[in-house]
């Protein structure tokens, strides 16, 4: 989708996965539960597949086809049998793609990446902005909720001097409220494509602190797999840029910083 500060994104389309291969991983996954293969050195892991994630590598709205079939699949007591609870989906924000998800009436979580709390800022982080502004966006979540009634929720990534200050969470809130919304904090993932970093810890809780005090539920995200590059964004950025150049949607960090009042990279 081309979002500057994820190198997964920036790495660009191959093709997409057929359904038959989204299946697949599920059943891989739990095979190796039930072997126990995946849980020997992993306290805490249960010997089953609880709940699925469309997330990471890709925009799922944007195989749709391929999404919807393979939620029929999982929630349906013939196939995986899966609780529909038990399945978040992930999305930048294509509305026709929400829209669809709200017609199929299954109580399913949708995780919406949002980012920025204006269209100004939020056509640079997120360029499909442009096609479906806040506004668009906001209406098809209110459907969703409204055919579904399950709870929102929103992903938003923190960057240090570019969405992350006071007065940004200030507009966060003016956007969703009165929404029952949870919203997701994900410090910035550093990655060798993008300069931008998280903002400090106690940046991170004030910006939470200021949603909470607004009415929205907030919690800021655990990282894990930074150490090995895995974590939400960085997937794939080592491969890609393991020569020391930049991404092509990276190259516009630099003037994005310095506009959004950050220091320059």
């Amino acid at each position: 989708m081309g979002c500057p500060f994820c190198a997964t994104g920036q790495a660009g389309l191959r093709r997409q996965l057929r359904t038959d291969e989204v299946i697949a991983q599920i059943v891989a996954v739990r095979a190796l539960l039930r072997g126990g293969a995946a849980v020997g050195h992993m306290p805490g892991v249960p010997d089953h597949i609880t709940n699925v994630v469309f997330m990471g590598m890709g925009e799922p709205l944007a195989n749709l086809d391929v999404t919807v079939a393979a939620i029929r699949w999982l929630i349906d007591p013939e196939g995986f049998g899966l609780s529909a609870r038990g399945v978040t989906v992930s999305t930048i924000g294509l509305v026709p793609g929400i829209h669809r998800l709200a017609r199929l009436q299954v109580p399913i979580t949708l995780a919406v990446s949002l980012h920025a709390p204006t269209d100004e800022l939020r056509d640079q982080l997120v360029p499909i902005n442009r096609q479906h502004p806040l506004g668009e966006l906001l209406a098809a979540c209110d459907a969703y909720v409204a055919s579904t009634s399950r709870r929102m929720t929103f992903e938003y990534v923190l960057i240090d001097g570019v969405n992350a200050d006071v007065a940004h969470a200030r507009q966060l809130v003016t956007l969703l409220s009165p929404r029952r919304t949870h919203v997701n904090l994900i410090p910035m993932n550093p990655t060798p494509a993008v300069a931008w970093v998280a903002p400090s810890v106690a940046a991170q809780r004030r910006f939470a602190a200021v949603l909470e005090a607004g009415g929205l539920t907030a919690t800021i995200r655990h990282n894990r797999g930074t150490n090995i590059d895995a974590a939400c964004g960085q997937l794939y950025a080592n491969y890609q840029v393991a020569s020391g150049r930049r991404l092509p949607a990276a190259e516009r960090v630099l003037p994005l910083t310095l506009t959004a009042g950050g220091s320059a990279p």
